[in-house]
């Protein structure tokens, strides 16, 4: 596991079937996603396709690595919702 970032759970939120990620100290949301890609992968098996972010992150619904980027209310600064479209998983 990449130092400062463990797995708090997995759940469904809104569009996204995945894992909330706490990335402790990655300020760089690029790199954020790539960790928390790669961590999903890991855990999972499967290439992550969607992201919950902390809203503010993002000005609206975006790819980055492939992955679609969604702000959402539900997700607090300093995680992230990594997995795939809810009923694709």
């Amino acid at each position: 596991m990449a130092a400062g970032t463990a797995v708090i759970g997995e759940m469904t939120v809104n569009k996204i079937d995945g894992i909330l990620i706490f990335s402790e100290g990655n300020s760089d949301l690029s790199d954020a996603v790539r960790v928390a890609a790669a961590r999903y992968k890991e855990r999972r098996g499967q290439k992550a396709t969607h992201c919950g972010v902390p809203l503010g992150s993002v000005e609206a619904e975006t790819v980055l690595h492939g992955i679609r980027l969604i702000p959402q209310k539900e997700v607090s600064t300093g995680y992230l919702l990594i997995g795939v479209e809810a009923g694709n998983g």
